[in-house]
């Protein structure tokens, strides 16, 4: 994609997310996204299809799922790993997200690690981009075989 693209993807789900987070419900969110996305000029059908995309059930549940009641209520002990180039759960927003709750709420029984230069698969790559997942050979890091299987061994002893 050219810069002007990625710029102009950015600020639309930007745009579009703002408005998920502010609805209080999926018809709401409906409403407003297709005002917004019919002033951008788009057609009937290209409206529908962003619409509709982002106000899914389960698209409009996950950008309104808030972790920290998960967190919280997690007694056992928990490993929560996140790739640096992941490009679908950023670690540069979650994981300072998830170190705060870890914090406010004592959870020693959390275990919270980035890994270097993987992606949401777990898997080395280039840019991290979900595009870039089948031309890879690796199925999952070594690393992170390493670092599940040296969990499992501590909490099991």
């Amino acid at each position: 994609m050219t810069e002007e693209s990625v710029q102009f993807s950015s600020n639309t789900n930007a745009q579009l997310f703002d408005i998920i987070e502010a609805s209080s419900n999926r018809e709401e969110a409906d409403s407003l996204m297709c005002q917004l996305v019919q002033g951008w000029g788009y057609s009937e059908e290209l409206t529908e299809q962003t619409v509709s995309g982002m106000t899914s059930p389960w698209m409009y549940y996950f950008l309104k799922y808030d972790p920290t009641d998960a967190i919280v209520q997690t007694q056992c002990p928990a490993l929560l790993l996140n790739g640096s180039k992941d490009l679908q759960v950023i670690a540069s927003q979650n994981l300072p997200a998830y170190e705060k709750i870890i914090a406010e709420h004592g959870k020693t029984n959390l275990t919270l690690r980035e890994m270097p230069d993987l992606n949401h698969l777990f898997q080395h790559c280039e840019t991290g981009s979900p595009n870039e997942y089948f031309t890879i050979d690796e199925t999952i890091s070594i690393e992170v075989l390493e670092i599940v299987i040296g969990f499992v061994k501590r909490i099991s002893n």
